[in-house]
């Protein structure tokens, strides 16, 4: 594959350990752990994202690190924070998302604007 990544392959390879061993361990660790192993698995992967993202996106990625971060921390003070946040996640992720789907066509636009003739 000669794409652009985001991760290296050694990266790939431990976050895929850790996400099965998470997996492994759900089933016989207390069920509230399983959310924190797998919140603490999309660290490495985060944080390849920010080294490697556009300005745009490192900086909502940091925002987010910083929430997630947070609710980490929070997580044996204040459960129902962690629970929040695990809710919340996924939509912020997909208005990002949209958010970046929408610059895109909007610069696709002006790429393909710019090269007609007049």
């Amino acid at each position: 594959m000669t794409e652009p990544r985001v991760l290296t392959e050694d990266d790939a390879f431990r976050l895929l350990a850790h996400l099965l061993a998470t997996a492994e361990l759900h089933t016989i660790e207390p069920p509230h752990y399983a959310g924190r192993r797998i919140v603490e698995g999309t660290l490495p992967l985060i944080d390849a994202m920010i080294r490697h993202g556009d300005e745009q996106s490192r900086a909502w990625l940091q925002r987010f690190r910083q929430q997630l971060d947070a609710a980490l921390a929070a997580r044996r003070a204040d459960g129902d924070a962690f629970e929040a946040f695990l809710h919340e996640a996924p939509g912020e992720i997909t208005r990002e998302l949209k958010r970046r789907r929408a610059r895109g066509a909007g610069e696709e636009g002006r790429d393909h604007g710019a090269a007609r003739p007049g």
